[in-house]
């Protein structure tokens, strides 16, 4: 059968074209061994009424026989076969059969998820997120498919690379839904969440931000950006007491986080507090000389408080940081010609 076939293939090898895997023929490699044997056993004498077996009486047992072969069930077993191979690490060969299990079961789900799963190992995410978006559409019970969850959470991993946040938090929480113990759900939500909520920031869309923030504080009570940034959300929407609470409560986390105390700085400037106001720049300054930020509000509060002089170190302090910065220059031009 070996020389039978390798008369057969290309370099004389036998492959895919009448293998499944490593030692099971394919239907048509059946069929031609059948063929073989039935010749064989002609030329030996073994068979009696020759003539029975022509070119029309193959062709009629070979539809007979395909009529036969129930392509879902055979669909099946390539998804098992695929998913045995996925398990010994022989990725392209499971991938091969996943696909071929698909073509005869379109319906299984866990090819799917395995087709799904390989295409996204093989760096393939538009694929990847086809297979998985086909299977999220069974309503598939956990305790049954319990690669159900992990397709919601590939989705999720797909599509928040790609930006798309909001339906990354949905499939997350669908995910957590399914299985409360996913580790890698619970460990990528708030990540997710505070992305999300930095691009609703920059749309406007402060309520919405500020409620995703607060999600993801409840998710983890230690993540101070979470809460620095849901007092950049109070301040937007202007609810400036609310804002201050809520920065120190991220000061207390992480104190010598300059963009705590920057943000804490504008709370208090934007409720006339100008005395801590211009603590918390000072210390943001403190913790990062850098931070052209901190150095541009310091120096419009002391310029807003008459100390001129003042403002215009911060203003030339900002334009050495960032030599674009017009309202630093136009500041500067405001403030340094009287301290002469």
């Amino acid at each position: 059968y070996q020389a039978f076939l390798a008369k057969r293939s290309e370099h004389g090898i036998p492959g895919d074209d009448w293998f499944l895997d490593h030692v099971h023929p394919t239907v048509e490699g059946h069929r031609l061994l059948a063929l073989e044997l039935v010749s064989l056993m002609e030329q030996h004498g073994q068979l009696s009424n020759k003539s029975t077996l022509n070119e029309a009486s193959i062709e009629q047992i070979k539809q007979r026989v395909l009529a036969g072969i129930d392509d879902n069930a055979h669909g099946i077993a390539l998804r098992n076969l695929g998913n045995v191979l996925s398990w010994a690490g022989k990725k392209r060969e499971a991938y091969t059969a996943v696909t071929r299990a698909l073509a005869l079961a379109p319906g299984d789900a866990y090819a799917h998820y395995l087709a799904g799963d390989l295409a996204r190992y093989f760096g393939n995410a538009s694929e990847a997120e086809a297979r998985f978006r086909e299977l999220i559409r069974f309503n598939l019970d956990p305790i049954d498919a319990p690669y159900f969850p992990d397709a919601h959470y590939q989705l999720a991993q797909i599509l928040s690379v790609r930006g798309v946040t909001s339906e990354s938090v949905r499939l997350l929480s669908k995910t957590l839904q399914l299985e409360p113990d996913h580790e890698a759900a619970k460990e990528a939500l708030p990540h997710v969440l505070e992305t999300h909520g930095k691009l609703l920031l920059q749309q406007g869309r402060n309520a919405e931000a500020e409620a995703a923030f607060r999600q993801v504080e409840k998710l983890s009570s230690s993540h101070s950006n979470a809460t620095n940034l849901l007092g950049v959300a109070l301040i937007q929407a202007e609810k400036f007491t609310e804002a201050i609470e809520v920065l120190k409560r991220a000061a207390s986390k992480d104190e010598r986080n300059p963009s705590v105390h920057n943000n804490l700085g504008s709370a208090y400037a934007r409720s006339n507090q100008t005395t801590p106001a211009a603590r918390h720049f000072k210390l943001a300054i403190q913790s990062n000389p850098a931070h052209a930020g901190a150095h541009l509000n310091l120096a419009r509060l002391l310029e807003s408080t008459g100390q001129r002089k003042q403002a215009a170190a911060h203003y030339r302090s900002v334009l050495q940081l960032s030599p674009n910065s017009e309202e630093a220059r136009a500041g500067l031009a405001r403030t340094e010609p009287l301290q002469h």
